[in-house]
């Protein structure tokens, strides 16, 4: 099954460096995923570069150059990159949060490309009815997020991403202000807090979580949902 390697950013570096991300040059690394930088100076969308905000694309190991319900997607031959220490204490990416119009849609292109859906689940109390999908990707899992019945044709989105982080203190000396007050997570045992990303310029949703427990069953990692557990996204 394809392994997540590498996603494009339509953001500054130095946005990332704000929220306590070691960067080097454009570039960083979450874990075994690396992270490549190429926001415009001025923090829009521009006609003249081309360039756009928040997930412009991603390499994947085992696929075929193309679109994957909208989200540009290049075939990758590279290892896995090598974590960079953090001041926020981030050492995992835990989970890449993709929103659809269309479940159905999506969770067909994703297969084409050769991803099978680990597990599904209703999101409790959400209307319109919403369904959650999980899918791993190498040392990630993607949590595709969209409604029962589809509600138009826009392309799917890369709409955020939770980062593990071994010490929530740590991560609030780096963020400041700009970390909510931990909350617990759907997870037993853990605890999850949100990134005001508009205040910092990253054009993305950023969630921190802490560890998995060891009484934390695998097949729920992402389980949170986005709109009822995620505030001051991008």
């Amino acid at each position: 099954m394809p392994e997540l390697r590498r996603l494009l950013i339509g953001d500054e570096p130095r946005t990332w460096a704000d929220a306590g991300f070691s960067i080097d040059g454009d570039e960083t690394a979450i874990g075994t995923i690396a992270l490549g930088f190429v926001g415009p100076p001025d923090h829009e969308e521009s006609s003249a570069t081309g360039r756009a905000r928040g997930v412009v694309g991603w390499e994947l190991t085992d696929i075929e150059d193309g679109s994957i319900d909208g989200i540009s997607s290049t075939r990758t031959t590279a290892d896995p990159a090598r974590p960079t220490v953090h001041p926020n204490g981030v050492t995992r990416l835990d989970h890449v949060v993709i929103m659809t119009p269309d479940l159905e849609r999506t969770t067909s292109s994703l297969r084409r490309f050769g991803f099978s859906p680990r597990r599904t689940r209703e999101v409790p109390g959400s209307e319109p009815a919403r369904r959650q999908m999980f899918i791993w990707a190498g040392e990630t899992i993607l949590e595709v997020v969209g409604p029962t019945e589809a509600t138009g044709s826009a392309p799917a989105a890369v709409w955020g991403l939770a980062l593990t982080t071994t010490d929530m203190n740590q991560a609030a000396e780096a963020l400041g202000s700009h970390l909510s007050p931990p909350k617990p997570a759907v997870q037993p045992g853990r605890q999850i807090a949100t990134v005001d990303t508009r205040a910092l310029g990253i054009s993305i949703a950023l969630a921190l979580m802490t560890p998995h427990v060891p009484s934390d069953d695998p097949s729920a990692r992402g389980a949170d949902d986005p709109s009822g557990q995620w505030s001051g996204g991008g």
